[in-house]
């Protein structure tokens, strides 16, 4: 049973992104389970090497794209085009070069003591006898999502390559690390979407635990409890035994252990992706502006005076990109948004137990300082201390992409 409990954890949830963040060097998930540590070591250096070369070829991918911009001439790019996409593309190219060390170095720890953190959470949240259906699911999940990613990437690099046909062998290096950077920067966002995700089903477990006493008037149905050493019980099984009342108080008990340990995930979290988030946000919202307004414009010009077909792929893969884009920003706030929101299904859940008729006074105490505790302790995925990913960050960040374009196109 014990090797079915390390077969069967949040390694083997995230066991294919593992795979190709070692590809990528993107280090932190080079290294495996908590057991292995020796074996993560001995990448160590492999990790810096490949580092060093992803970093040089992201570096050659920058200056070609710089110089293509400066040499091109076309009269729909302004002055203020070329600075902005001068800008953006910094950014861009900076995002993934600092991500990329950082792994190598002062991050490289953080990722396995997340994971070593959900991995003890998991022994408590899930039995065993279902542990292997539920890993399995959410593996599938998991895989599921990457194989949306790939599509994503597939479709905008086909569009690159056949804009960039017949175009010479520079341009043709330049598609092909423009590639290798896109991949690293989709895959830095799924990293934390994943992690996120990974939290959010903790807290539906939580929840799907909690929410059972509502189908039993405040007392636990189940005759199959066993007690431990310390006369605790497991927080997915209860009693039929009224004068056992007092197992809800230790359930509840464990679970707010339980929430205040994922607490401590987050914060990890935020501690470790915070950099990296904010440059990756930076970017988005640099890139989106230019990209935008000069996707419109080109395919705008297309259709007016029916350019050849060099123009419409332009515009097309510019447009391609941009809803890209948009698709992982839209995905990476509302999953950090879908998180909150089940901490508040926890206090609706508790309102909710709390109006039942049999419930005991030491269970409604327990419940209130649970209450208490997810009203002081917030979940929410906070970027270096500046703003929270939610909803609200959402709109207010479209709002101002929106404006700069319409400013863009008053010039």
């Amino acid at each position: 049973m014990k090797n079915h409990e390390l077969k069967y954890n949040i390694y083997f949830e995230i066991e294919l992104l593992c795979f190709i963040s070692r590809l990528l060097a993107l280090a932190p998930f080079s290294i495996q389970k908590a057991n292995s540590a020796a074996r993560g070591k001995s990448f160590q250096y492999s990790d810096i090497i490949l580092t060093t070369f992803q970093t040089i070829l992201i570096l050659v991918g920058f200056c070609i794209s710089e110089l293509f911009v400066a040499v091109i001439d076309e009269p729909v790019l302004l002055s203020t085009i070329r600075t902005m996409w001068f800008i953006s593309s910094v950014s861009y190219h900076t995002t993934c070069i600092v991500t990329l060390i950082l792994n190598v170095t002062i991050h490289r720890q953080y990722l396995p003591r997340i994971l070593n953190s959900i991995n003890v959470i998991d022994s408590k949240l899930c039995l065993r006898d279902n542990r292997e259906k539920l890993f399995r699911t959410r593996r599938s999940s998991r895989t599921k999502q990457l194989s949306l990613i790939t599509l994503i990437l597939g479709i905008n690099s086909a569009l690159s390559f056949c804009f960039s046909f017949n175009r010479g062998i520079v341009y043709n290096a330049y598609t092909i690390l423009r590639t290798l950077c896109n991949v690293i920067f989709f895959l830095i966002i799924f990293q934390y979407i994943t992690l996120v995700l990974v939290l959010k089903t903790r807290y539906e477990q939580i929840y799907s635990t909690l929410s059972k006493l509502l189908f039993t008037d405040g007392t636990s149905h189940d005759v199959s409890v066993k007690f431990n050493s310390r006369r605790r019980i497991s927080i997915l099984a209860f009693n039929l035994d009224v004068k056992s009342r007092t197992e809800d108080v230790f359930m509840i008990r464990d679970l707010r252990q339980i929430y205040s340990q994922l607490h401590d995930v987050l914060l990890l979290i935020n501690k470790y992706y915070g950099t990296t988030i904010l440059l990756v946000i930076i970017s988005i919202l640099l890139n989106l502006t230019p990209s935008i307004y000069l996707g419109i414009i080109l395919f705008k010009d297309t259709i007016v005076y029916r350019h050849e077909l060099k123009q419409y792929i332009e515009s097309v893969l510019l447009l391609c990109w941009c809803v890209s884009i948009i698709f992982m920003y839209v995905w990476l706030n509302s999953c950090c948004h879908l998180v909150t929101d089940e901490v508040y299904k926890l206090m609706v859940c508790i309102h909710r137990i709390q109006l039942l008729p049999n419930v005991t006074h030491g269970t409604v105490v327990e419940l209130n300082a649970f209450t208490n505790q997810l009203r002081d302790i917030r979940v929410e995925f906070s970027v270096c201390g500046l703003f929270a990913l939610n909803l609200q960050f959402l709109c207010a960040s479209f709002g101002v992409i929106t404006s700069y374009i319409l400013v863009l196109i008053q010039l």
